[in-house]
């Protein structure tokens, strides 16, 4: 997880983005529609990305945030946890807001490769009913939604970068050198796409509002319920519904209205991530060129590109591993001028972000290393003008990187090989519901996370393949950490990256998932759910690119199959017309 991909960007967009138009639950319960046409549970990527598709084709579509225009510390996303460590506090890695997690995201790109849609007989239950050119013009579409380049994640970046690729490449038959690209937001383009306010199109969304049941009659889903946490109630009529609220609130709905398959809740998986490997910084400045940021020259705003590492599919196959990816993490010190630089004029423009902030420092310390676990000290606007002042030689280098387009390098504290892998898809890791009730008065979820020794030997082969490739091509090795020795070891600090998938997968009939390939719930004829729930593998990919291609293949659909006699009101056409 890159902290700082596009620090050199301070300027804010000035393109025209349609205000989204919201109604508070809370403060007026009795505004709230009485029937909607399309409703979609959840604000996030999915949930956001299926509204303003349908809305852009002239659909009546209302969305339910449970939370409200920013995260509220004091509703949280309580779990109980009975399986492997997840991140305390969950609102770190599940915000409950207007957007959710797209607040909070590195905006880190790039899609899922081939041989994660296949059947592969060293992963049971592998395989997606879907196939790559399923999804290839979505994610065409997907990439406008993110402000993205060409889309190339491979070898033709270099050609995009308008630069030679190295003289000694890694070799391909071990290890893939992909790019990620960096999403950029409409507002404000030193951030990524912010699914709150980055919206192009006029979606109203009713805030402070969770739906903690579905009604269903003969195979229709006919009401929700809405709650507030102070216990107001409302059932809504529904013409269709699609539930958006990811791979731990989805299901947990789903359980608590009786609907869906046997498959449920089960195939819960996330990114397992750990750091693999340190640069000592005396020797790291090779390994960070090659393997850093890039910049290209777009209009209006650069694109940011990051190098990494990844294990090929034909390794993958020779040696029964699942996908894995590692990068650079890059840890500036507290005095580096960069860094300073930018918080003070974050200052100067009155945008500093606590909560931002404060994720950043979470990632940090859950990243030390062994004995190294001294909090950061807050920067204050002084401290970062004497840390300009100190390093003019650095500040030099610099603008030297930036003529060549390449930004600049950091002084850094640490830089470590930080690496994603791919989870089997095992039915026993899963979502189920909690006897416990949160102040809505539904079940908490009740999550059970299964790693396994697959997980564990991918990574470490992977490290291996990196010590011996970098050593081949002149860079110095990363120097070993030490809970990689040990399936045990490894367990006890890996940790879950906010990317959970899997617990409502695709698949051709219910047997062993819970949508059919048009993201339909088996047995209902109106219910359809977004986002990476229904992901039937994981990959090594960051999910919201491919949430986003789905959410819009999703939107194609539900508008090719309009209903005939739409539940929307009077009253209901009112609200989503006013300004």
């Amino acid at each position: 997880m890159s902290k700082f991909p596009l620090l050199a960007t301070i300027l804010t967009s000035t393109r025209r983005v349609a205000p989204l138009r919201t109604i508070d639950f809370r403060d007026a319960p009795g505004s709230t529609p009485d029937a909607v046409d399309i409703l979609v549970i959840g604000s996030g990527p999915a949930g956001m990305t299926v509204a303003a598709e349908l809305v852009k084709s002239g659909h009546n579509v209302l969305v339910v945030e449970s939370g409200g225009l920013a995260p509220d510390s004091g509703d949280t996303n309580t779990i109980v946890n009975v399986g492997a460590p997840r991140v305390d506090p969950q609102s770190i890695v599940r915000t409950r807001a207007l957007g959710g997690t797209s607040a909070v995201w590195s905006g880190r790109i790039i899609p899922l490769d081939d041989i994660d849609f296949e059947v592969r007989d060293w992963v049971p239950s592998s395989g997606w009913p879907i196939g790559p050119a399923d999804l290839a013009p979505y994610l065409r579409q997907a990439a406008d939604y993110f402000q993205l380049g060409p889309q190339e994640y491979g070898a033709g970046v270099w050609e995009q970068l308008g630069q030679n690729p190295p003289a000694l490449p890694l070799n391909p038959r071990l290890l893939d050198e992909p790019f990620w690209q960096y999403s950029r937001g409409l507002r404000d383009p030193s951030a990524p796409t912010r699914f709150a306010t980055d919206i192009a199109q006029d979606v109203t969304v009713l805030l402070h509002a969770t739906v903690t049941r579905l009604e269903a009659t003969n195979g229709t889903v006919t009401h929700a319920i809405l709650a507030d946490r102070r216990g107001t109630l409302r059932r809504l009529a529904v013409g269709r519904v699609v539930i958006a609220a990811g791979a731990i609130e989805t299901p947990r709905l789903l359980l608590a209205s009786g609907l869906g398959s046997d498959s449920t809740g089960r195939y819960f998986m996330d990114h397992a991530g750990s750091v693999i490997g340190s640069i000592p910084l005396k020797t790291a400045a090779a390994t960070r060129d090659r393997f850093g940021l890039y910049w290209k020259k777009s209009s209006p705003y650069r694109l940011a590109y990051m190098q990494g590492v990844a294990l090929a599919a034909q390794l993958q196959r020779e040696e029964k591993l699942l996908n894995a990816a590692a990068w650079l993490d890059e840890y500036p010190a507290q005095d580096d001028p960069w860094q300073a630089g930018l918080r003070i004029v974050a200052r100067l423009r009155n945008r500093t972000s606590k909560a931002s902030v404060e994720s950043v420092q979470f990632w940090r310390s859950r990243v030390q290393s062994a004995g190294d676990n001294s909090p950061v000290a807050p920067s204050t606007f002084f401290g970062d003008v004497l840390s300009v002042i100190r390093h003019p030689l650095l500040l030099l280098k610099g603008i030297g990187r930036l003529l060549r387009n390449r930004p600049p390098q950091y002084l850094l504290d640490r830089v470590d090989l930080y690496a994603l892998v791919e989870q089997l898809p095992d039915p026993d890791s899963r979502i189920t519901l909690a006897a416990e009730t949160d102040d809505r008065g539904m079940p908490l979820a009740r999550v059970d996370w299964k790693l396994h020794r697959l997980e564990y030997n991918t990574m470490v082969r992977l490290g291996q393949l990196v010590a011996s490739e970098f050593e081949r091509v002149g860079l110095p090795p990363a120097t070993p950490v030490p809970w990689m020795r040990d399936f045990e070891s490894w367990r006890g600090h890996v940790l879950d990256r906010a990317h959970q998938i899997g617990t409502t997968r695709m698949s051709v009939d219910s047997s062993n998932g819970v949508v059919d390939t048009d993201c339909r719930v088996f047995g209902l004829d109106n219910l359809y759910v977004a986002g990476s729930a229904v992901f039937p593998t994981s990959g090594h990919a960051n999910p919201t690119f491919t949430i986003v291609a789905l959410a819009i293949r999703l939107a194609d659909h539900l508008g090719a199959t309009a209903t005939d006699a739409p539940l929307l009101t009077e009253h209901t056409r009112s609200l989503q017309t006013r300004e």
